[in-house]
């Protein structure tokens, strides 16, 4: 399961009232719901319309999901991922009937009028949004690597001649030198065959971004039409990573978590 981004309730929440409305995503044209229940397990989950716009939303507990409430249950892990999974499985569905611009875990509001602001409010943002993302899916692609066969491969072959004659002191200091400059030219590989596979893989996406920090830990964009092309080149930097014991992991597709940006703020 791809990790939400947490985020404090949107603004507009109520104070002692019993319910709210949590919103999961905008939508252009409202998906069918019929049959889905909210993060209460309990809530049906329904569309909300406005000038050509859809939040799908469901009615929720403020004693659970309160402000206080939701900062507190945050602490709890079982029902952290009990919620954060309801929270997929609706954008999910939502995502399988059209495009949608999903929202952070626990936007929640003290009624729909707010609601209704903000599609009315945010409307040619959040309708050129959803224009890029129609058709589109998000796929993601992290690198790991056997440093061991990564090693291997970039074996200095004049190292047992470099050895010879020296004596035992020596010898041991050279072969130092030789392991260090073996891990050296090791790390370049990786971030060398990570750099490549994440170009190849951003030039059959429409969007494309990369984790700081990761060996490779990309998030692709790519259309419906063109997701075999995408496989395909999986595979390519896949076998050509396979000699120097890289592996690669596909999964999606998700909904368009990383390319939304802030048109929802």
């Amino acid at each position: 399961m791809k990790p939400n981004r947490l985020a404090p309730m949107a603004a507009n929440r109520t104070n002692g009232a019993e319910h709210g409305y949590y919103v999961y995503a905008i939508a252009g044209t409202a998906p069918r719901l019929e049959g889905v229940r909210g993060v209460d397990g309990a809530s049906p989950v329904f569309a909300v319309d406005r000038v050509g716009l859809s939040a799908v939303v469901s009615e929720v507990p403020l004693g659970e999901f309160g402000e206080e409430a939701l900062k507190e249950r945050l602490e709890q892990l079982p029902w952290l991922e009990e919620k954060v999974r309801a929270h997929e499985e609706v954008l999910e569905r939502a995502a399988g009937e059209t495009a949608i611009l999903p929202l952070r875990f626990g936007t929640i509001y003290r009624s729909l009028e707010p609601v209704r602001e903000l599609l009315e409010r945010r409307r040619e943002a959040l309708s050129a949004a959803l224009s890029q993302l129609n058709g589109k899916r998000e796929w993601g692609v992290t690198a790991t690597f056997d440093r061991k066969r990564l090693e291997q491969a970039v074996e200095n072959g004049d190292a047992a001649s470099a050895l010879e004659g020296k004596s035992p002191g020596n010898a041991f200091f050279t072969r130092k030198r030789l392991e260090r400059e073996r891990e050296d030219q090791a790390r370049a590989l990786a971030a060398r065959l990570a750099a490549d596979a994440h170009l190849r893989l951003a030039a059959v996406s429409e969007e494309s971004l990369r984790e700081d920090g990761a060996l490779l830990k990309g998030s692709y964009l790519v259309d419906r039409a063109r997701e075999q092309v995408f496989r395909d080149a999986l595979n390519e930097v896949a076998s050509a990573g396979d000699p120097y014991g890289f592996r690669f992991e596909l999964t999606g597709p998700w909904p368009p978590y990383s390319f939304v940006g802030s048109v929802t703020g």
